[in-house]
């Protein structure tokens, strides 16, 4: 378990704020974890985490409007073509 957090504490260390990015474009396709550990190790890399947790809730603001608007201008006629999500 060491050998993870050195790495993931090098990781952030090396990326610094920018690490944020890909940890929260995961978070709006439902997977949590990487902006939950990319917290837990910010202040161990020396990151400012009140910071952090700006820059966070403004991307995935930003993130969570521009998939809205792209559901809404092609979810409707993806919907009325018939196109189903699974097994009808």
């Amino acid at each position: 378990m060491e050998k993870v957090l050195e790495q993931a504490l090098g990781w952030v260390g090396d990326y610094g704020y920018s690490a944020i990015v890909p940890a929260l474009l995961l978070d709006p396709g439902g997977v949590p974890w990487p902006w939950v550990c990319l917290m837990a190790v910010a202040g161990g890399a020396k990151l400012n985490i009140v910071l952090m947790m700006a820059l966070g809730m403004v991307l995935l603001t930003v993130c969570d409007h521009a998939l809205y608007w792209a559901a809404s201008k092609a979810g409707g006629p993806w919907c009325e073509s018939g196109a189903t999500n699974g097994p009808v």
